[in-house]
């Protein structure tokens, strides 16, 4: 199927950022219960979800890494801030 260039960047884009918000056991302080959750809110104290890791949120996230993947041959795409 077809896929709109600019809606595919603009979903990668969205991915990398939630990307961002996921915790990340990388020293030994890291609280082994959160590793790997995606932040409800970002900032981490933003008003969503606020200072909570929802367990949705990590599975709607895994869906659309998954759907990126599944459709990154089918459309060539760009940097929505490339955008004019």
């Amino acid at each position: 199927s077809k896929h709109d260039p600019s809606l595919v960047a603009h979903g990668r884009a969205l991915n990398e950022f939630v990307l961002q918000t996921i915790a990340r056991g990388t020293d030994s302080s890291a609280d082994p219960n959160i590793v790997g959750a995606v932040a409800g809110s970002a900032p981490f104290d933003g008003g969503y979800c606020q200072s909570s890791y929802p367990n949705w949120a990590t599975k709607f996230f895994i869906d659309s890494m998954l759907s990126e993947l599944a459709n990154g041959n089918e459309a060539q795409t760009q940097d929505p801030r490339d955008q004019s």
